[in-house]
């Protein structure tokens, strides 16, 4: 997670098929952290992870379906080099390479990592239960920074990076347009998902504290257990083959 991006291939990264959508993103992006006090943010820079900002993969733009998969917060992010923890005043060269270092992650191998192997795994669902189906899958995360290599609620400053990650994480799904929403946030981070998303609807609880289902505008949204939590395996797959057959059927009726 540490490799970095110059201005030629910021320049390229623009210039692709997914410069619009990334462009957009970027912009809400920034226009969000100019109207937020960073300072509050990373009060304490030497427990604090950088600033998770979320791109979009390559061929994003001409997929059939968008699925995304919203994490809890990771437990180390750019904590040496990200300029915004560093007190640099947002520019859009920040937020474009902060974008594009994670869909290289995004992209590359999943290595050890349950989050980015049940990535893959959403990836080969979808397509296998989509008939093959152009599938992009896009990488959002509850919360924007990390405190001590795990979740901020134990940190001072959680309302202000509760409130700033609610307005990137909202920014990133109306600009995605996603068809579905999983989020794997466990049962813990409920409140936070009703705090973030007051306006969802069709809620249901499938499974008490291991599944529930509810809808954000147009997309099926599923809430399941971290995949780090192997029991939890049947519950995240139910969510699949409730999601994709789903997609399917209104693919199939269009």
């Amino acid at each position: 997670m540490k490799p970095k991006c110059g201005p030629a291939d910021l320049v390229k990264m623009m210039r692709n098929d997914i410069d619009l959508t990334t462009r957009t993103l970027a912009q809400r992006y920034l226009d969000i952290l100019n109207n937020c006090s960073l300072q509050d943010i990373f009060h304490d820079p030497r427990n604090s992870s950088g600033l998770f900002l979320p791109g979009v993969s390559r061929g994003f733009a001409n997929a059939k379906h968008r699925v995304m998969v919203v994490g809890m917060e990771t437990k180390a992010w750019r904590n040496e080099t990200c300029p915004f923890k560093q007190g640099m005043i947002p520019t859009f060269q920040a937020v474009f390479e902060s974008m594009d270092i994670q869909r290289k992650c995004l992209e590359g191998p999943a290595g050890r990592h349950k989050f980015l192997q049940f990535l893959k795994q959403v990836n080969k669902v979808a397509r296998e239960s989509l008939s093959g189906a152009d599938v992009s899958i896009v990488w959002a995360n509850m919360f924007c920074v990390s405190h001590a290599s795990k979740s901020p609620t134990k940190s001072r400053a959680v309302a202000h990076i509760q409130a700033l990650s609610a307005k990137l994480l909202r920014a990133q799904i109306d600009v995605v347009d996603p068809d579905v929403v999983l989020f794997t946030t466990g049962a813990g981070y409920d409140s936070f998902v009703r705090e973030c998303f007051p306006e969802r609807s069709d809620s249901k609880v499938i499974e008490q504290r291991c599944l529930w289902e509810f809808r954000l505008g147009r997309a099926f949204c599923f809430r399941t257990s971290h995949p780090r939590y192997v029991a939890h395996n049947h519950w995240r797959e139910q969510a699949m083959d409730i999601a994709f057959r789903r997609l399917g059927k209104n693919a199939a009726s269009a």
